[in-house]
Formats: structure tokens, C-alpha cells, sequence
């Protein structure tokens, strides 16, 4: 689905995830997109000072997965080169909850995770942001 041009400039404050993200969406209604951030975002996984929990392991289920590989083509695949890994979300990751490890059964729910996720997943929108009309070749 194509929309209208709302407007030639529009300017998003921050990228986040939630920042990179908004961006995406308003290239499909904006001439041209700017995204402003406090930090310098480091060129691979660097850890980031704004983002105290970039440490964390992160997991992204598969609808999230869904839809990040239609806002940003090739991004699972991205993904899994940078040291994400696809799995059952409870059969492949241990979790801690309260200090307890839940135990590791498949149920169903896959999922893209891991220690690079976090990275990765920052990592691939800003690569898109940059050369978003590169297609999967470009990255």
C-alpha cells in the first residue's frame, strides 16, 4: 500500500528501537526522514551509555520477527549472521524468573534471540536508515 506525501521533512528524536522504527513507517508518508540521538551509535556492537540494558539478553518473537522483515528486508537473515539465533522462545533460551531457572521445554512460540541479539536488532535498522533503498544486496 503506497500513501499520500504528508510533508517533505519530518525529524524523529532518539533511536531506539522505537525511534528507528518510527522512522521506517514515515519514509512511506515523508520526503525526508531525520533522526536525531544524544549519542554517538557506535559502528558495530558497541555498548551503548543511553541504553543501560543493551547487556540483557534479548528475544524477539516470531510476529515482532514478522514485521521487522517487512519494515527492514533480509533483517532475521541479518540477524542470524551477527550471532542471533532461532529457536523454540523456552526450549533454546534458559530464563530466570525471581532467581529461578524456568525449565527448557519447546512450546511452540518461536523466537530470534540471544547475547548479539540486542546488537543486531539495533544494528540492522540503523544500516537500513542509512541505505534504506539498498535492498538485501546493499547490507
Amino acid at each position: 500500500m503506497t500513501l499520500a506525501t504528508v510533508g517533505d521533512h519530518v525529524v524523529v528524536l532518539g533511536a531506539s528501537m522505537a525511534g528507528l522504527l518510527a522512522a521506517r513507517v514515515l519514509t512511506d508518508s515523508y520526503d525526508h526522514v531525520t533522526v536525531g540521538e544524544r549519542d554517538i551509535l557506535p559502528p558495530d556492537t558497541a555498548h551503548r551509555r543511553g541504553v543501560p540494558q543493551d547487556r540483557h539478553v534479548h528475544v524477539l518473537h516470531a510476529r515482532g520477527r514478522e514485521l521487522l522483515d517487512e519494515l527492514f528486508p533480509c533483517f532475521t537473515e541479518q540477524m542470524v549472521q551477527a550471532g542471533a539465533v532461532i529457536g523454540d522462545s523456552l526450549g533454546i533460551f534458559r530464563w530466570q524468573l525471581s532467581g529461578r531457572q524456568l525449565r527448557q521445554v519447546d512450546i511452540g512460540l518461536p523466537a530470534l534471540g540471544g547475547d548479539a541479539a540486542r546488537h543486531a536488532a539495533h544494528r540492522v535498522p540503523t544500516r537500513a536508515a542509512r541505505v534504506f533503498s539498498a535492498g538485501c544486496e546493499g547490507h
